[in-house]
């Protein structure tokens, strides 16, 4: 039986808190439209205090599913808008203003796991990008427009028989991702202990390596493959049908707001709105990212212009090294290779089950 979501959900608009509500000393957090990564919600140091009056509307309770109103332009490769995760912590936490959090009014005719799965499918997701109002630089979407979706809903047996399904490929997914988690922050410590501190005077990067600057690639011009494009985001802006970099290889996010953020990835990619560093660049790759990560509030320091910031190849061959001698390097990459293959291997599997999810997310939903 089909219905408009609004006669099944209630749709709250986040809070429009005020730089004064945000202190460092409490434990309760805002949640911004850049908390929402990757279906979860990201907790950061942002807090505030507990004195704004008729805060229990925006409250955010265990299992609430979260959309972002506003997004960054009319690409749908990579507006933020309509992004969806699903708040599964504990903690106090509250709605920032364009945040809305969406939730069953009957858990008896719908419940919270499958219109969690629904919200999330890729076709819902088009379908909000494509109704987005508003200019170039931003798009938004009303929460009216989410309770205009159609909803063909099962009885509760089928739902729960189908979350249930898609839940336990999610755990898994979640295991794997902890893993690899576990793993980085090993191989961050051993870096750190190995190579405490970087002298200003001395050798530069650039005296060891040179970063290679991608090669643009418009959404117009993606053929739809398995590649991964690396532009400016924190998420591939698409995926396109060939590679210009040879894994393992770190990229670094060129311009934007996310203009130095550092990743490295166990596939070949496509460096599109990107420097990368990869296995044509030095055998010691993990050495590299690994300093890099480690560095990743310099990096970000080191952006130029206002309105664009931009990070090029040059502003990571100018960081200081001190004298590291090669040996070291390519000794230490040895030491920690292992390690980065296991959360390479991880990673594959995490991408075959989450296409196995979606997969059955457009099969099996209504």
């Amino acid at each position: 039986m089909k219905f408009n979501l609004s006669e099944l959900v209630k749709i709250v608009n986040g809070y429009a808190f005020k730089s004064a509500d945000i202190v460092s000393d409490q434990s309760v957090y805002v949640i911004k439209i850049k908390n929402i990564q990757s279906s979860k919600i990201l907790l950061e140091k942002d807090s505030m205090t507990a004195e704004v009056d008729g805060l229990n509307k925006y409250q955010i309770k265990f299992n609430d599913i979260l959309i972002s109103l506003t997004g960054s332009g009319m690409n749908q490769m990579s507006s933020a808008v309509g992004k969806v995760g699903r708040f599964r912590h504990t903690q106090k936490a509250y709605l920032n203003q364009r945040v809305a959090k969406i939730s069953s009014l009957d858990e008896t005719k719908l419940t919270n796991d499958y219109l969690y799965y629904f919200i999330n499918r890729p076709e819902i997701q088009k379908d909000l990008v494509s109704v987005a109002t508003g200019s170039a630089n931003q798009v938004n979407i009303s929460p009216k427009i989410i309770g205009e979706l159609s909803i063909d809903l099962p009885d509760l047996a089928e739902q729960e028989r189908i979350t249930n399904m898609l839940t336990a490929l999610d755990s898994k997914i979640e295991i794997l991702e902890s893993i690899n988690d576990n793993l980085l922050e090993l191989a961050e410590t051993m870096f750190s202990e190995t190579f405490p501190q970087f002298r200003s005077d001395g050798n530069t990067i650039g005296d060891y390596i040179k970063p290679k600057r991608g090669k643009n690639l418009l959404s117009k011009n993606i053929i739809e493959g398995e590649v991964p494009v690396v532009a400016g985001g924190l998420k591939p802006a698409g995926f396109h049908n060939e590679a210009n970099t040879v894994a393992p290889v770190i990229t670094i996010s060129a311009s934007g707001a996310n203009a130095g953020f550092t990743n490295i990835w166990e596939e070949n990619v496509w460096s599109s709105d990107s420097s990368y560093i990869d296995i044509t660049v030095t055998q010691n790759v993990y050495f590299w990212f690994l300093m890099l990560k480690k560095r990743q509030q310099e990096i970000f320091g080191a952006q130029t212009g206002s309105a664009q910031p931009h990070i090029y190849p040059k502003h990571i061959e100018e960081m200081p090294t001190g004298n590291i001698r090669d040996n070291e390097i390519s000794e230490f990459n040895k030491r920690i290779g292992p390690m980065f293959e296991v959360m390479g291997a991880s990673s594959a599997e995490i991408k075959t089950l989450v296409n196995i999810r979606d997969t059955l997310i457009r099969k099996m939903l209504y």
